[in-house]
């Protein structure tokens, strides 16, 4: 699907802007930083020409060995800032394309609310209403400016830079493969799944959670009479369903699933048996009361920093859920042989929980770091959109009832709170985030040549 940014108006041609200035911004003033551990990793790479970070530590729990193999191959060519900065510009704007285009089908798919798998959509590339165009920017907006973006894409220590990207791939490649059929698309997504899942522990959650769900939906969603095979029992109707789904896709979503079980089974293996403690933090030895403190403090600090998670994407599941609990048939739709699972969208909504899975997989692990939760972002967003357009302009589908309107406020107000929690803490933390790690470069950098000189000047 081919994009431009006149397809949206003013507001493609502010996102363009925006996405330029944000990389120009990246790679002038390119210095080595102290973004957190940054430094270290810029020590190596000067010194050394590499990292010694192998991204396999088993006494701490660690195992994410295809992380920094992007800085290594970099450091061999040169130790230069800019260099590195120019590639983190680079994997921005393809993420900013990516992302333009995983939210344009978003849009497209929600022209039809009652959606059978494999997804097919009839929406004309050029149907872009302001208001939602303007959606589109803001959410778009609201990821570039995330505190935890601007912290991952202005440092070289963080793996979640180049898993964002191959996520964006993932989903990408997936969605044409399940539009085309062409094998192409789905040996590039199974590539990048496992990509995503050997650059980050929590990786598997998101992309095997994902195909998991995707599976589970297009099965329910499955053309099968149900009241032939009422009578054989449960698991030879669901074998009658699986057997109406599309062999490529059940295959597809198959493997990926098979990889993050594979990745567990490693970790295991590899990972269990010598580990001490979950990243050295001593969560372990501490008592009920102060994780319960940790936990709570790290909540309150994720529902500040990143409510698009934390509040809209439970908020969501559960608007999805009372859409399937209080689904109707189309009005004067006698042949309407749809079921109440034919709300539900197979990729859309996969991603919505495979969301949060991952979220929850933080908590669990009590890790509540701002840029944690980035790839929920990539993962969620398409599901975000998806839902709002179909909550806000399809609600003819749910029975009249008071719950229908209770599920549109339930929606508008949470994505009020979210936009206001946004403007007052979120984003003004992501560009204070980006200027303090710009300028502390540029003081460092000058402070040693001050020095240099000063040495230089009085031995």
């Amino acid at each position: 699907m081919r994009l431009k940014a006149r397809d949206f108006g003013v507001w493609g041609f502010l996102y363009r802007g925006f996405v330029i200035a944000f990389c120009v911004g990246m790679v002038m003033y390119s210095r080595y930083t102290f973004n957190l551990d940054d430094i270290w990793y810029w020590l190596d790479i000067y010194n050394l020409n590499t990292t010694t970070d192998s991204g396999y530590k088993p006494t701490s729990g660690r195992f994410y060995p295809f992380a920094f193999w992007d800085i290594k191959l970099l450091a061999k060519i040169s130790t230069s800032p800019y260099l590195f900065f120019s590639i983190n510009a680079a994997i921005v704007f393809a993420i900013a394309l990516m992302l333009l285009s995983i939210l344009r089908q978003a849009l497209d798919s929600a022209k039809t609310f009652i959606a059978p798998p494999p997804i097919k959509s009839n929406a004309s590339s050029n149907d872009t209403s302001s208001k939602y165009n303007a959606l589109i920017f803001v959410s778009l907006i609201v990821c570039f400016l995330n505190p935890g973006f601007v912290t991952v894409m202005l440092g070289i220590c963080y793996p979640e830079r180049p898993e964002a990207l191959f996520l964006c791939i993932f989903l990408l490649s997936s969605l044409a493969y399940i539009r085309t059929k062409h094998i192409k698309f789905a040996i590039i997504g199974i590539i990048s799944a496992n990509a995503c899942i050997y650059l980050k522990e929590t990786a598997f959650l998101l992309i095997s959670g994902f195909s998991f769900f995707y599976l589970l939906i297009y099965v329910l969603q499955a053309q099968a009479n149900d009241a032939k095979h009422k009578d054989n029992g449960i698991f030879k109707a669901l074998l009658a369903k699986i057997k109406d789904c599309d062999r490529g896709i059940l295959i597809y979503h198959s493997l990926i699933c098979l990889s993050g079980v594979v990745f567990l089974l490693i970790y295991v293996v590899l990972v269990v048996p010598q580990m001490k403690g979950m990243y050295d933090k001593g969560f372990e030895s501490m008592a009920f009361v102060q994780r319960a403190e940790i936990i709570a403090k790290g909540f309150g600090n994720y529902v500040l920093n990143d409510s698009f998670v934390f509040l809209l994407l439970p908020i969501l599941i559960l608007v999805r859920i009372l859409q399937v609990a209080f689904y109707k048939k189309h009005n004067n739709a006698n042949d309407d042989k749809s079921n109440r699972w034919s709300v539900l969208h197979p990729f859309w909504d996969a991603s919505l929980v495979a969301g949060v899975l991952c979220a929850v997989g933080y908590i669990k692990l009590m890790m509540f770091g701002k840029y944690y939760l980035l790839p929920v972002y990539f993962m969620s967003i398409g599901g975000i959109i998806y839902t709002i357009k179909i909550t806000i302009e399809y609600g003819e589908h749910i029975k009249k009832c008071i719950l229908s309107n209770l599920i549109k406020w339930l929606l508008r107000l949470a994505i009020v709170l979210c936009v206001i929690l946004y403007l007052v803490s979120s984003i003004p933390q992501g560009i204070y985030t980006f200027a303090s790690i710009k300028s502390t470069g540029v003081i460092f950098y000058d402070t040693l040549e001050f020095m240099r000189d000063y040495v230089e000047d009085k031995p």
